[in-house]
């Protein structure tokens, strides 16, 4: 009698701390479906985590390739900027190599127009002013 007024007792501690039976079966099962339902909200917000997941994959691709398309741009200005420099610098050198000419040309000229009113002054001090020759009358005669 002993064993059974310790197992009674036991049980007793057992029910008071849980209940009876059914009541403890009612609450693991109202424990089951309050985990099932933070389950499935856990699954909801998991597969909300998932989608964003793909779109981000999606976003990060499309930006690679945008990134790509821009590194091509890229090179083919900075090709087309060297060759414009280069053409720029060939056109300077021409320019500067025609301004050369010019000047060169233009010193001769000088030269020749030194010269001229040197024979000039070299015919007036031969013949004196006697020469009536002004340039008016020079084209009008030939």
């Amino acid at each position: 009698m002993s064993d059974f007024e310790a197992y009674v007792d036991a049980l007793e501690g057992i029910i008071n701390a849980h209940g009876t039976a059914s009541e403890f079966v009612d609450s693991i099962e109202r424990s089951v479906t309050e985990l099932e339902s933070e389950l499935g909200s856990v699954r909801e917000v998991v597969s909300t985590v998932e989608d964003g997941l793909e779109a981000a994959d999606e976003d990060r691709e499309q930006l690679h390739g945008e990134v790509a398309d821009l590194d091509e741009t890229v090179g083919e200005l900075t090709d087309e900027t060297a060759e414009l420099r280069a053409e720029i610098e060939a056109l300077r050198d021409e320019r500067a190599a025609e301004f050369d000419r010019i000047e060169t040309e233009i010193d001769s000229l000088r030269e020749d127009v030194e010269s001229f009113n040197e024979l000039r002054r070299t015919l007036l001090d031969a013949f004196g002013n006697g020469l009536d020759v002004t340039p008016a009358d020079d084209d009008t005669e030939r």
